[in-house]
């Protein structure tokens, strides 16, 4: 059974500091790493709550991204 290490993230230094020791203990243990990002949607004023959404997706996949790159690239 694939032994697997959920690390959940806001994104915020604080969350890469953890990314950074779950992505290192991932590693040493031959583990599945899993990234959990959740959030609340909160339509700007005049946004319809499907186009927030969308938003949201958005900025969540260029975060991904951007982690992916800095913490796990060849992990």
């Amino acid at each position: 059974m694939q032994k697997t290490i959920l690390c959940i993230t806001d994104f915020s230094h604080s969350s890469d500091s953890a990314l950074t020791c779950a992505a290192s203990l991932a590693h040493d243990l031959n583990a599945h790493l899993t990234l959990l990002y959740t959030y609340r949607l909160h339509a700007e004023k005049g946004e319809e709550i499907f186009d927030c959404k969308k938003r949201k997706d958005r900025e969540a996949a260029n975060s991904f991204s951007i982690l992916e790159k800095a913490f796990l690239q060849h992990k």
